[in-house]
């Protein structure tokens, strides 16, 4: 029969601790030795590898707000209703409820860089990778974000 302080126990030697078990009983048990800090360094790794990118991508409305008046609001108008004046009157707005918010920024972000027409939009759509860095087309997209919805 198993004593009540067997359970509680620390592991009778190093290696019984290394391997997770206690005294050959052949139990894993919880430990947070080196193998569990080790763990949680992964994890924290991991986890941060994975948010790099969004908060890499992440643009500044402040630098994106000229090169959207310079390239943009021709078509999409000064505050994103469209309409804009010099040359497509018609062009829908970006910031319409329940529609650009919605979107991806790397979806938009691949709209600007290949233009309307490789993703079924308007062929008036221009291409502005040549023109745009991808840091330039993060930005513009934080600025399109900050205009009022309507």
């Amino acid at each position: 029969m198993e004593d009540a302080t067997a359970k509680s126990r620390p592991p009778a030697r190093r290696s019984d601790w290394r391997s997770g078990t206690r005294a050959g009983r052949g139990r894993r048990t919880r430990h947070f030795g080196e193998g569990g800090r080790w763990r949680r360094v992964l994890l924290h790794a991991g986890v941060g590898i994975l948010l790099a990118p969004a908060l890499a991508w992440a643009g500044d409305p402040k630098r994106g707000e000229p090169m959207y008046q310079r390239y943009c609001s021709g078509c999409h108008g000064v505050d994103g209703r469209g309409g804009g004046k010099n040359f497509m009157p018609h062009v829908g707005p970006l910031n319409r409820k329940g529609h650009t918010e919605l979107l991806d920024d790397d979806y938009v972000a691949s709209i600007i860089t290949e233009g309307g027409p490789a993703y079924g939009k308007s062929g008036y759509m221009p291409s502005f990778k040549g023109t745009l860095s991808p840091d330039d087309i993060a930005d513009v997209i934080a600025y399109v974000r900050t205009l009022s919805r309507y």
